[in-house]
């Protein structure tokens, strides 16, 4: 389980960063400059994964885009498809649903779980949808098995 902590502390950094947090924090998200938003976001290592060349292309690019209540931007490498950050990912919900889209979230956090050391390696992998028993999802992942869904009826694969 700890590889699903992993995708929802991804998915959810940009909104911790558009909260106030702490009471060394004395101003709002809202009440900040884009300046002083990414200076505090620099203070807590945002771009700790970023080629250092890359950087001031990157802040530039949140300052162009920030809004203070909105995802933080990125840019995304186009020769390899992932942020420069290796931190700030779309997850569509729904798209997780389809065939396949379970495996192709993984493989577009595998730039992240890289940097960061956390090995994800799919050995194995079922996914079937049935009318009668429900989608059957399971995968076997750095050697041990997790059922994602087991008849689920709730969404029919389509």
């Amino acid at each position: 389980m700890k590889i699903i902590a992993i995708i929802v502390i991804l998915i959810s950094l940009g909104a911790y960063f558009l909260k106030k947090k702490g009471p060394n924090n004395k101003k709002k998200t809202a009440e900040l400059s884009p300046e002083e938003f990414v200076r505090c976001i620099e203070e807590k290592g945002y771009f700790k994964y970023t080629d250092s060349t890359r950087i001031e292309e990157l802040k530039n690019k949140i300052i162009e885009e920030f809004h203070p209540e909105s995802t933080v931007s990125t840019i995304e490498d186009d020769s390899v498809r992932y942020p420069l950050e290796f931190r700030l990912y779309t997850c569509d919900g729904e798209s997780v649903y389809e065939d396949g889209g379970f495996t192709d979230l993984l493989k577009d956090l595998k730039p992240t779980f890289d940097k960061i050391g956390l090995r994800t390696e799919v050995t194995d992998h079922y996914e079937e949808w049935d009318n009668e028993k429900g989608l059957n999802h399971w995968l076997t992942l750095n050697g041990k098995k997790y059922i994602i869904f087991k008849n689920f009826k709730g969404h029919r694969m389509g």
